[in-house]
């Protein structure tokens, strides 16, 4: 717990000393708010609004490898640097886009079919079954994915990120499963209070996505610190 909070110290003090890491989380978030805000108005209808999912996806894979870069390098431009290393490991980011689409789906699985089957014969028991597994697969999305952006940055190829960011997370699964129940219940705090700030506007919600940006950005950090702390031991 010690190492921990000193990373979490860390993690906290790196923000105020490199505030350009918080950009790319920002740009990401206020990319898909607008959008969030102008189909909910009208301004973007159902069609535009899928045909940009594509974008959000691919913000959503390449936020957390450009500031994993930024993380690892420090002095000069590490925004411009951060930006490069993403761009230039398209191939990676495109991989954890998909893959990572593709447990999000298997993840609503058992949840969505729970609710399928309560709809048919109204036991409340399924949708609790289903709640239960799909936060299981959740919890081990979450554990086994931890340290992939990172890893992409010291890699490069995808398939050896992930087995790379996998194996680091079995090594250090204590820490690694703290962080995780950490980072998820910090989200899941800041989406509770974005929900609510939808109800007030248009203007408070976009604040509400913007401070979750900001928080997001410190759990973002955290992970490649944690790992290159541990490499360098």
């Amino acid at each position: 717990m010690t190492e921990l909070r000193k990373i979490f110290r860390e993690s906290f003090e790196m923000l105020f000393e490199r505030p350009q890491l918080f950009l790319p989380r920002l740009v990401s978030t206020g990319v898909s708010s607008i959008l969030i805000i102008g189909f909910i108005a009208g301004w973007v209808n159902y069609a535009q609004f899928l045909l940009s999912f594509p974008l959000v996806a691919i913000l959503g894979a390449f936020t957390p490898v450009m500031v994993s870069s930024m993380v690892k390098n420090e002095g000069g431009n590490v925004l411009k640097k951060g930006f490069r290393d993403a761009a230039n490991l398209w191939k990676s980011v495109a991989g954890l886009m998909l893959f990572t689409l593709f447990l999000a789906f298997v993840n609503s699985l058992p949840l969505s079919l729970g609710l399928m089957a309560y709809y048919i014969t109204g036991n409340i028991i399924f949708p609790i079954i289903g709640g239960i597994i799909s936060l299981i697969i959740l919890l081990t999305i979450s554990f086994g994915l931890y340290f992939v952006p990172i890893s992409i940055i010291e890699n490069r190829s995808f398939l050896q990120s992930l087995e790379d960011g996998f194996s680091t997370s079995k090594e250090n699964s204590r820490e690694v499963v703290l962080l995780t129940l950490f980072s998820l219940a910090v989200l899941a705090a800041s989406s509770l209070v974005t929900g609510y700030l939808r109800d007030i506007g248009f203007a408070v919600f976009f604040l509400g996505r913007i401070t979750s940006a900001i928080i997001g950005t410190y759990l973002l950090v955290i992970s490649p610190k944690y790992y290159l702390e541990r490499a360098e031991e």
